[in-house]
């Protein structure tokens, strides 16, 4: 599917693209023609470019299952994890924002012009580091082993969301042009010897603070002394915004008819067992295939990548002259900690791209020169140790079980689907299917939309009456919907309290900040010292001990305040002061004492500071670069139809 790529590299002088680029930011976007899917099966335009129904349905199922993923992996913590990967909006924005942002980035890349190569795109795609940074938001995690491609694992996962081979070279290509675009913005980075050393006094240097802390709960009682009143409240709760936090959710009422495999006659016997045993016994690894072998490494650059490709391709020619030599010209020639000697590896103790070229030799066989993320590899196998197996009496249990399952799925699924369908005409034949099967007759009543699989089901259907039929955790089910009660927005005395307490909390903010701004203002502008500030403010000084940034416990008062720590790693002077809320609490800090530099350690640091200042600025342009050409972007989004693909 890949090699079908077939474009050229149409790439204009570089001072004319940074020109377009730039120009993007004034001109805005030009509505480009009708492209993507048909207008019946669009949400929406954006610049010209529709948003399909099925690639939001598929974008939407993508989000939910990473969400509920994190959720299972972090229990109680999932929120802050949510919120650190932008997933703290509802899944619905959170998708649409997405696919809006994508056809921006298409339209631009369509501008410019610019198409990519497929030798390029070749090289790039064995590219471990490249694949990884550029090509994850495209290529499942499924189909990803160690920063390499299983094509195999590709073709299924796209199979499974429907994607075609023509709609994921299309993506592939826009998203090697956005990196494209990323590696030309970066390339005119200028970052200062000044900026290098604020970075390296932010991070490295140890400092101590003073700080003053402004409880919100005074502000709270100070706000609540001019009354709200009820005119200001329903004022304030005339906006549909405002009104949106306080919604009633839809809920919906149901029966469900819950059948079991044994009801259905599933049975699993002896040769079903040794069948499937045979077929997966790759799952069943007790002991993994090893192999011993010896290999040649030469790390690279970017500036010495091509030497050091014809220095690996001059000691390929001769060791495969003289395989017996292998073994020396490894000790001599090696730059890995091994240095010749014998190595034993399991399929995952290396990156793919050497596992797999090691794994794929005969015994006594050399390889040709390797790229992997360590550098040019060459490989000689010594010996290979075929995979132990479980045997069968082992994971008999479990392979029962999932074969029960799978016949059932099979089973039920054929069945119900069938059932349910002649059963519009004739009801009485589901009435007979539930009590020839044994369904055990349930009922929800008024549940709300949730991630859970019965729910969804029931939130799938349109009309009351309508049936659906699913398995989940070795059950049938069949559900009907019985009653909708749809969304409403409740009277503003149901909610009076809640509101009352919003609005004064964020009265509370206002006269907090206020303060905050005034105090930090009269220190900065040195009108008065943190401990005069401290005074006007009813406020109390208190100090920290010497904290750095690279010295966890150091920072755990500082964690206790929870006090943003990037706000006080970008106080790199004497003095220099910020302003915060964190919690309950607003805060004035300054620094009080900071240690000399230590020069060595800042020239020996200087490259890694370079590389992420460069990485930290490049983010900000690219988001600062896309909002405006998002802002003026021409979009237009179909509300009905957006509310029946969320259904």
């Amino acid at each position: 599917m890949i090699s079908d790529i077939r474009k050229t590299l149409q790439t204009r002088p570089v001072k004319i693209l940074l020109w377009m680029l730039v120009a993007s930011f004034f001109i805005g976007i030009i509505p480009l023609a009708f492209r993507g899917r048909h207008a019946e099966d669009s949400l929406g335009t954006v610049n010209g470019y529709h948003i399909g129904v099925l690639e939001y349905r598929r974008k939407l199922n993508e989000i939910q299952g990473h969400i509920r993923e994190l959720q299972q992996a972090y229990g109680i913590q999932a929120d802050m994890v949510l919120k650190m990967w932008g997933l703290d909006k509802r899944p619905d924005e959170v998708v649409l924002d997405s696919l809006i942002h994508a056809k921006v980035s298409k339209s631009l890349n369509d501008r410019l012009g610019v198409q990519v190569d497929n030798e390029y795109l070749q090289a790039k795609l064995r590219d471990p580091y490249f694949v990884r940074q550029y090509l994850s938001n495209i290529i499942p995690p499924q189909a990803l082993v160690g920063g390499s491609i299983d094509t195999a694992a590709l073709e299924y996962n796209l199979e499974r969301q429907g994607i075609s081979h023509e709609e994921f070279d299309e993506m592939l290509n826009d998203a090697m042009l956005s990196a494209f675009l990323a590696k030309l913005i970066s390339g005119g980075l200028y970052i200062s010897e000044g900026s290098l050393k604020d970075y390296y006094i932010g991070q490295s240097v140890k400092k101590k603070f003073a700080y003053v802390g402004l409880p919100l709960s005074k502000y709270l009682t100070k706000a609540k002394e001019q009354k709200i009143t009820d005119a200001e409240l329903e004022e304030y709760y005339a906006k549909p915004a405002h009104q949106d936090p306080y919604r009633i959710p839809e809920k919906r009422s149901a029966k469900v008819w819950t059948f079991s495999p044994e009801s259905f006659g599933v049975v699993v016997t002896d040769k079903d067992l040794e069948t499937a045993y045979q077929r997966n016994k790759r799952n069943y690894i007790k002991t993994p295939a090893t192999i011993q072998v010896q290999h040649i490494l030469l790390p690279f650059t970017a500036e010495n990548k091509v030497e050091m490709r014809a220095r690996a391709q001059a000691i390929y020619d001769d060791v495969t002259a003289k395989p017996d030599t292998f073994a020396t010209v490894a000790a001599k020639d090696s730059q890995s900690k091994d240095k010749g000697t014998t190595v034993t590896l399991k399929r995952t103790d290396k990156n793919s791209a050497f596992t797999k070229e090691a794994f794929g030799l005969q015994k006594g066989g050399i390889s040709h020169v390797v790229e992997t993320e360590e550098g040019f590899e060459i490989i000689k196998l010594l010996d290979k140790k075929e995979p132990e197996f479980k045997p069968l009496d082992e994971v008999k249990g479990d392979l029962s079980k999932q074969l029960k399952e799978e016949k059932f799925t099979q089973v039920f699924d054929a069945n119900a689907q069938r059932v349910l369908s002649q059963s519009k005409d004739e009801p009485a034949i589901l009435t007979s299917f539930i009590e020839r099967h044994k369904g055990q007759e349930s009922t929800l009543a008024d549940e709300t939309r949730s991630e859970k699989r019965l729910n969804s089901s029931l939130f799938g259907l349109r009309r009351i009456g309508e049936k659906a039929f699913f398995e989940d955790a070795q059950k049938g089910y069949i559900i009907e919907l019985t009653a909708i009660n749809p969304s409403t927005i409740p009277p503003l005395e149901k909610v009076k309290e809640k509101i009352l307490e919003k609005l004064y909390s964020e009265r509370a903010h206002e006269l907090l900040k206020k303060d905050l701004s005034q105090g930090l203002a009269d220190l900065t502008d040195k009108k008065m010292t943190l401990e005069q500030v401290a005074q006007a403010l009813s406020g109390k000084v208190e100090t920290t001990d010497w904290v750095s940034f690279t010295d966890q416990d150091s920072l755990k008062k500082l964690r206790q305040l929870k006090i943003k720590m990037p706000k006080l790693q970008h106080l790199t002077t004497k003095n220099a002061a910020t302003s915060d809320i964190a919690g309950n609490e607003g805060y004035i800090i300054q620094v009080k004492e900071i240690e000399p530099i230590n020069e060595k350690e800042f020239q020996e640091m200087k490259p890694a500071i370079r590389f992420q200042i460069a990485r930290n600025e490049l983010e900000g342009i690219g988001r600062a670069f896309f909002q405006a050409l998002r802002d003026k972007a021409q979009v237009s989004i179909n509300n009905e139809m957006l509310r029946l693909a969320k259904s």
